[in-house]
């Protein structure tokens, strides 16, 4: 009987998490989601990053995301929202081949290779090797690390659910927990 409750227990927890995790991504895909007068999401200020089908990272804002939806995904998802929520849930992958009418054009855009070396490694190990702990929130610098390492951090750490932005003017990347 007590190993049978253990193993209840156990998982409930991980039922309660998985729920938790899920919820906080759907504050995000709400606030990415909002639309006001035809235009995307306030918030494009975001980096955004996902794995898309040429096993490569993309980091991106929602601006190009809402016109891909408009251009290439509206017929599959009735809305933003769903799209988003379909990418950020692992449902939905970008394909490369959608994305080559906009390079050139004013959007968010850069590719990188996934570095196995930081995407084998835990949340910790990352946030204690790479990142700076600051006023609740973690700075990325850019110096030292090749495109792949920065990306793969990233990338990573959007995984966990961190919002991240990029102060180009001092050269980091601010890293917080999603609200």
């Amino acid at each position: 009987m007590k190993i049978s409750l253990k193993n209840l227990l156990l998982l409930l927890l991980l039922v309660f998490s998985s729920c938790k995790s899920e919820f906080k991504k759907e504050i995000l895909v709400d606030k990415l989601s909002s639309i006001e007068n035809g235009l995307p999401s306030p918030h494009f200020n975001y980096r955004l990053y996902l794995a898309i089908d040429n096993n490569k990272i993309l980091e991106t804002n929602i601006d190009l995301l809402f016109e891909l939806y408009k251009d290439e995904y509206s017929n599959k998802y009735s809305s933003l929202k769903d799209f988003l929520k379909a990418l950020f849930l692992h449902n939905e992958v970008v394909k490369v081949n959608d994305l080559t009418k906009y390079k050139g054009a004013d959007y968010l855009i850069n590719f990188s290779e996934i570095d196995n070396n930081i995407n084998l490694k835990n949340i910790e190990d990352i946030q204690k090797e790479y990142l700076k702990a600051k006023n609740g929130q973690f700075l990325l610098f850019l110096t030292n690390l090749n495109s792949s390492e920065r990306y793969t951090i990233l990338y990573r750490m959007f995984e966990d659910e961190f919002i991240i932005t990029l102060n180009d003017y001092v050269g980091y990347y601010s890293l917080r927990k999603y609200d």
